[in-house]
């Protein structure tokens, strides 16, 4: 099974659900408290009767003492297969962000230092540019004095 950012809310509704049964309201405050995420009565009451149409919770009307009747909300033990395999998608999930954010967060590399210079390279391009800067020589005409120096030195 695949876990969509869509069926987080689902997802904590079973968790409160198989928590304890509850009505749509409080249901809808749990939710707040448990991911510090509002979600507005009528889409907690949509997901909600779209869980009963497809068998993962039940309702039921109760009286209330002191109001009117109210519905109360289960899991069936179809939500609960549903939550066991969302639970495992979801530490599935967990551990990938987490190696995401560590690989993320780990220290970049220490650059790698530069290359150690060839002393003779060095001494060619130095004598190059002395004899440019010298002769008033264009770009051109440097390597083949670097190679005469070269030549020369050898």
């Amino acid at each position: 099974m695949c876990f969509r950012a869509p069926d987080l809310l689902r997802a904590a509704l079973l968790l409160l659900l198989h928590e304890r049964g509850d009505y749509g309201y409080e249901l809808r405050n749990r939710l707040a408290e448990l991911s510090g995420i509002s979600s507005d009565h009528g889409t907690v009451y949509r997901v909600l009767n779209h869980m009963e149409d497809e068998g993962l919770v039940t309702s039921g009307w109760e009286r209330s003492g002191s109001g009117p009747a109210r519905r109360r909300y289960r899991m069936t033990c179809a939500g609960d297969r549903r939550l066991d395999a969302w639970s495992e998608e979801l530490g599935r999930l967990s551990r990938v962000l987490t190696a995401f954010e560590t690989r993320y967060r780990r220290p970049a590399p220490e650059p790698e230092p530069p290359p150690v210079a060839d002393p003779v390279v060095e001494a060619v391009v130095e004598r190059v540019a002395a004899a440019a800067l010298a002769g008033g020589r264009s770009r051109r005409r440097a390597p083949a004095a670097a190679t005469v120096a070269f030549s020369a030195d050898g």
